[in-house]
């Protein structure tokens, strides 16, 4: 790997612009540019300019995996629960910009790789599944009884897997809607479809096990199912791989090795940069040097991030980045304050706050001591430039 190229290192301080208040009681992270806000025992949203929109009775689902609120979903979508609707029937709903109901809160929803699967239950045996996809069409209709918990798994509008009913033994078959035809029950699993490719897990019958492959978005193979390890998503025609010595490389989309599997962490690449790490914590020329790296699509060392290290980094390479899409890291060393890397630019951006979340809609939340040493919470910019913060009307 070639020698990297240093950068401008600024200071932000949290005095030096001003901002704008959300008198608000809690809020969490923007999601496709709305923020969740509570407001007593009321949920609102707010857009990027800090405008409240005019929907009311909002109730929203936590995420099964996190627990945090699914808010706002792509192209203005949301899922709501109605309480006041019967619990057996089903109390969720999908609304708008509008607050309008698209689907009636008279389902059990919820969200998968980027699909919608409305879940009725007509009676004690039998459910039926609908498929919506980000624009609440419906793409796909069954009824059947499942015994996996993740019964089917929306791939493309073309493309479903279904669970074997029969078996204990989750596997699934693939449907291709508009051929009518199937494939055997010979999937385990599947990931992200991303960039035209879905991951997807196969049992190898003369190994006695699953591996890790690609299809195209016609379900045709396009690299074959060699990977043990589950690779990452494709992203500037580059997915991370981990060989069985647990050392990590890339591939490109025709399963050619473009980076060599020696890297002791790697990540996804994002706009053409992706975060490595080359070796442990060790002292160079006398200073602590934790390993970690930026590099190019080439392999090339644009950034040594020396004694700093991702402040967030996820132990699920193959299913998250741990570079933002707004082209940013967030860092993390010796001193109390975070670090923004911003890689546009390679500048290094020191600040004040103890705490900086993954940026989306261009923002972050973050937190602070304010003026009074409490800690406060706003958002900040990809410039470390706060925009909002938190704040109670005085009476």
């Amino acid at each position: 790997m070639k020698k990297l190229i240093l950068l401008s290192v600024f200071l932000i301080s949290l005095v030096s612009f001003g901002q704008k208040k959300l008198y608000v009681d809690d809020m969490g992270n923007f999601q496709n540019g709305y923020l969740v806000v509570r407001k007593g025992d009321h949920l609102r949203f707010v857009d990027t300019t800090g405008t409240e929109l005019e929907i009311d009775n909002i109730n929203l689902l936590p995420s099964e995996n996190s627990g945090i609120l699914l808010g706002m979903q792509k192209n203005g979508f949301f899922i709501n629960k109605d309480n006041n609707r019967s619990f057996l029937d089903g109390q969720d709903g999908i609304r708008n910009l509008k607050g309008e109901y698209v689907i009636e809160p008279k389902y059990s929803i919820t969200r998968e790789n980027g699909y919608y699967i409305v879940e009725h239950t007509s009676n004690l045996r039998t459910i039926s599944y609908e498929v919506l996809d980000e624009n609440c069409n419906s793409i796909f209709k069954i009824s059947e009884s499942f015994r996996s918990k993740r019964p089917i798994i929306p791939l493309t509008n073309n493309i479903i897997a279904i669970a074997n009913k029969e078996s204990y033994s989750v596997r699934y078959k693939l449907l291709f809607i508009a051929e009518g035809r199937e494939t055997d029950y010979v999937y385990g699993d599947f990931g992200n479809t991303k960039n035209g490719f879905i991951k997807a897990s196969k049992y190898i019958k003369n190994e006695g096990k699953f591996k890790w492959g690609f299809l195209n978005e016609k379900g045709e193979v396009v690299i074959d199912f060699v990977y043990t390890n589950p690779p990452g998503d494709f992203d500037n025609h580059l997915a991370v791989v981990k060989n069985l010595e647990g050392k990590s490389g890339y591939i490109n989309d025709k399963n050619e090795v473009v980076i060599e599997p020696t890297l002791i962490k790697a990540y996804g690449f994002i706009n053409g940069r992706a975060l490595v790490r080359v070796h442990t914590s060790q002292r160079e020329n006398g200073k602590i040097n934790n390993g970690y790296r930026i590099i190019n699509t080439k392999g090339e060392i644009i950034y040594n991030l020396k004694n700093l290290e991702p402040f967030w980094m996820p132990h699920d390479y193959y299913k998250k980045t741990v570079i933002n899409r707004n082209n940013t890291i967030i860092l993390r060393g010796s001193q109390s304050g975070k670090s923004i890397l911003n890689l546009d630019n390679l500048e290094l951006i020191q600040t004040e706050f103890i705490q900086i979340d993954r940026f989306d809609s261009g923002l972050s939340l973050v937190t602070f001591f304010d003026d009074k040493n409490q800690i406060q919470k706003g958002f900040a910019n990809k410039k470390g430039e706060l925009i909002f913060i938190k704040a109670k009307r005085e009476f």
